[in-house]
């Protein structure tokens, strides 16, 4: 089997750029080509691509947003036309960089775009061979000639495993052995249902079995209407907060500024109060009027000499009290416990 590169299509890929870009070596190509590329120009980009189409490699989310040309692309996507037993064939890569998912698909000879398959569409003895340890090989990992040459590495002898399909008999005979078991379990359920009863109780099993199949598959049907529904919602929701989004945009920054506003105030009306409540404390502090008044009230005080006992009772029942009238709280060295102050103009009490 002969198998030759015809050309190739990039479109939004890293390396190569955003937008399309095309190689064609001809149909058929010729027997050697070079193509020579300056470093951080796709080289390697371009040899993953070629074996993850040619083996339809399984590629992780973060491996295929590596592919992307830059965070402006949504998509993008490779194709690979071959030339196998001078028969036309295209292998197609989709990339959706958005949810790091891909696809691969199969184009009709001769024409780019349509006739689309899904899957590779190849030869059957190509497609069995063609998985991504002989693609490293047909389509050589520069990286994997270095460790084949390391004496303690095992890629060599993998190498030659792969290359001759020897890694393969394993797997065949695991495959063997299961349709044996298959087989096996037919015929004894053949040979267990010869009589009425067996023959009934299969029947039994099958109808049972086609009615749940049945359910199942109503059951998938409601759930994919379900999910069509939900995602029908979710696009016009997300069309509805984008539009919300632009006509609002800028009520953001409005409301950003006016929360700051407030702070402000708060913080402000909060030291207002702080010494509001410490001028009212002390009332001589508010006005040299009430400074005035409560001297004169305390002369007054003095010189009428109240009773002694009138005083003790008096001052006696202030003490008792847990807080004074000034808001703080009354200890044993209140002067009011003892005697009234020289000069009453300096408590907090307007007496």
């Amino acid at each position: 089997m002969k198998i030759r590169v015809t050309d190739w299509q990039y479109r939004n890929v890293r390396g190569i750029g955003v937008g399309t870009q095309s190689i064609e070596l001809g149909i058929p190509p010729k027997r050697w080509s070079l193509i020579q590329m300056p470093n951080g120009t796709g080289k390697t980009t371009t040899m993953e691509l070629f074996r993850a189409v040619l083996s339809e490699q399984s590629l992780t989310v973060e491996e295929v947003r590596g592919f992307r040309a830059d965070d402006a692309v949504k998509d993008g996507g490779f194709e690979l036309g071959l030339l196998i037993d001078n028969k036309q064939h295209r292998l197609t890569l989709a990339f959706d960089f958005e949810s790091g998912s891909c696809t691969y698909s199969t184009l009709r000879p001769k024409e780019r775009g349509g006739g689309r398959e899904s899957g590779r569409v190849l030869p059957v003895d190509l497609k069995h061979l063609l998985k991504l340890e002989f693609t490293r090989l047909f389509v050589f990992d520069g990286e994997l000639a270095k460790q084949i040459r390391e004496v303690d590495r095992a890629e060599a002898d993998r190498a030659i495993k792969t290359l001759y399909q020897l890694d393969d008999l394993s797997a065949l005979r695991r495959r063997i052995e299961k349709v044996v078991a298959k087989r096996q379990d037919a015929a004894a359920a053949v040979s267990s249902a010869k009589s009425p009863k067996g023959l009934s109780q299969r029947r039994n099993a099958l109808n049972n079995a086609k009615n749940v199949l049945s359910r199942l598959q109503k059951r998938l049907s409601d759930l994919k209407k379900k999910e069509s529904d939900l995602e029908e919602e979710g696009r016009i929701a997300n069309q509805r907060i984008s539009a919300y989004i632009a006509e609002n945009g800028d009520l953001k920054a409005e409301e950003e500024e006016i929360a700051s506003e407030a702070a402000t105030i708060r913080s402000d009306l909060q030291s207002a109060a702080n010494i509001a409540m410490g001028a009212f404390r002390l009332p001589t502090t508010l006005s040299a009027t009430i400074q005035t008044r409560l001297s004169d009230l305390g002369k007054t005080l003095t010189d009428a000499r109240l009773p002694k006992s009138v005083s003790s009772e008096f001052f006696s029942e202030l003490a008792e009290k847990k807080i004074c009238i000034c808001a703080r709280p009354i200890g044993v060295e209140c002067a009011f416990r003892l005697k009234l102050p020289a000069n009453p103009a300096q408590c907090c009490h307007p007496f």
